[in-house]
């Protein structure tokens, strides 16, 4: 007996919501849309390019089982050094191994859908452990939420690290473009002192913190990792999205670029994410609250994040 092959994209429909889902590319979200009172469909989840392929560079894309860089794709955990693939031009290992696997559909409604990505079923994992991750994706609030659900589950024989998080970009210009800058605000408690986005120094209250608490316009370049994260953030402009993320994202990237002629690019990211990059190195080396996560064999690490639109 043949079984149909699983639709490569998803489609999630309520209200005045639409969701799209690319199943073979990391579970990525290809768009997240909200229909205005006067019948106009606005990006909410976006990198707002013209003409660029979502499913090359999707809006939102899952970091698992670590997030943002791993410094020189290497890192020991209990004494063994592990040596990943680097997958950066500055010879990090970056955003986890999920973000282009195929997953597989588990089951899914017409605003709901959950999927799965084995490790132990392909090859080449850029990771040392086998393990799953699983992905949920709910419309909620009377389409005017969008719960997601990211999950790590060990299915190997031994423990190891871990981390996970979600990795959304934002229009960085209201429709008027360039006349006005979304603005960007966060709980945070501290920021890392970075080179080259890996931490070099303990997590420490500084401007850029405080400016982000109370709120600034996507106008300076941002890269950088927070502490503290109390899981509430906000992206305001021709729309408001609320970042409402799980108690195990203790930290948030913010990520407000230019390109290499200093050119503003057209969208920023706000990233809830469990652990600070380069984590494992820095757990490895006695770092303090990195949000690294041990996981025993058959032990779960469950987060979920709601972008709230209003």
């Amino acid at each position: 007996m043949t079984h149909p092959a699983q639709p490569s994209t998803i489609e999630l429909r309520e209200g005045g919501m639409t969701v799209r889902i690319a199943a073979d590319r990391g579970a990525s979200l290809l768009s997240v849309t909200s229909r205005s009172r006067f019948g106009v469909d606005t990006p909410i989840i976006t990198r707002a390019v013209p003409g660029e392929d979502e499913r090359l560079k999707p809006p939102c894309f899952v970091m698992a089982p670590w997030t943002n860089r791993v410094k020189d794709a290497a890192f020991t955990f209990k004494g063994t050094r592990h040596q990943l693939k680097p997958s950066s031009a500055d010879g990090s290992a970056i955003h986890g191994d999920v973000r282009s696997r195929p997953f597989k559909i588990l089951d899914r409604s017409p605003i709901s859908a959950r999927l799965r990505f084995d490790s132990a079923e392909h090859q080449g994992v850029n990771f040392p452990w086998s393990f799953a991750c699983e992905v949920r994706y709910e419309i909620e609030e009377h389409a005017r939420a969008l719960r997601v659900d990211v999950s790590i589950l060990n299915t190997d024989t031994t423990e190891f690290p871990c981390g996970c998080g979600l990795h959304p970009y934002f229009a960085r210009f209201n429709v008027d473009r360039r006349a006005s800058r979304v603005k960007i605000c966060a709980g945070v408690g501290s920021r890392y002192p970075s080179r080259a986005n890996i931490p070099v120094a303990s997590a420490g209250s500084d401007g850029l913190t405080r400016a982000l608490r109370a709120g600034f316009f996507a106008g300076q370049s941002v890269d950088d990792v927070f502490a503290g994260f109390d899981g509430r953030a906000y992206i305001t402009g021709d729309s408001r999205v609320t970042i409402n993320a799980s108690p195990e994202h203790e930290h948030l990237v913010v990520y407000v670029p230019r390109k290499a002629n200093a050119e503003e690019e057209l969208f920023i990211a706000v990233e809830p994410v469990t652990m600070v990059n380069d984590g494992f190195n820095l757990f490895a080396r006695g770092e303090r609250n990195t949000g690294v996560r041990v996981l025993q064999p058959g032990q779960w690490l469950r987060t979920w994040t709601r972008f709230e639109i209003s």
